[in-house]
């Protein structure tokens, strides 16, 4: 395997950082990609960072497509915020 993909949301569906990092730190050495649950979070750049908490590389998103204008320019924000981190 090149690497692991999963996503883990709290009931309240913002990113579940505690089993998220567990995770993680079991898949090590490979990579850990947080999946499309990452649309599903109520605030996204509070989810943004609380991926870079659990330690995962990437995160995969389904881009909001009824929204793409925005969601490119959102998408751009999060990446230059992530870069940052």
């Amino acid at each position: 395997m090149d690497g692991v993909v999963l996503g883990l949301l709290g009931a309240d569906h913002r990113v579940d950082v505690q089993r998220t990092r567990t995770l993680v730190d079991l898949a090590r050495p490979l990579p850990v990609t947080f999946h499309r649950a990452f649309d599903d979070t109520p605030n996204l750049r509070e989810a943004l960072q609380d991926v870079i908490a659990t330690g995962a590389a990437r995160i995969s998103d389904f881009g909001w497509r009824s929204q793409r204008r925005q969601s490119v320019a959102a998408l751009a924000e999060l990446v230059t915020r992530a870069a940052k981190e």
